[in-house]
């Protein structure tokens, strides 16, 4: 629910599977599908509702984040690392 209310996570999450290229898209891809298989119908609905919306209007907003500037990759790997060993795959 906090991503059809909170723009900021929102928009966090927007911009960087924006900047994901298609290859780690699409390892990523399962990970997504499990996880928002969890949402009820019509919360998907409304999140791809608000996806086809793009980037969420907020006081907040990050719509001026340059993800690629700012963003740590080196941390985000370790991380997306120990998820994917947590899940097994």
């Amino acid at each position: 629910m906090i991503l059809l209310l909170d723009n900021t996570i929102w928009n966090l999450l927007y911009l960087w599977l924006q900047n994901v290229d298609s290859e780690n898209f699409d390892n990523l891809l399962p990970i997504l599908r499990r996880t928002f298989s969890n949402y009820s119908p019509s919360e998907r609905k409304k999140l791809g509702q608000k996806a086809k919306q793009g980037l969420g209007k907020d006081d907040n907003s990050i719509g001026d984040l340059n993800l690629s500037k700012n963003f740590n990759h080196a941390r985000a790997e370790k991380a997306l690392n120990k998820t994917i060993n947590l899940l097994g795959i």
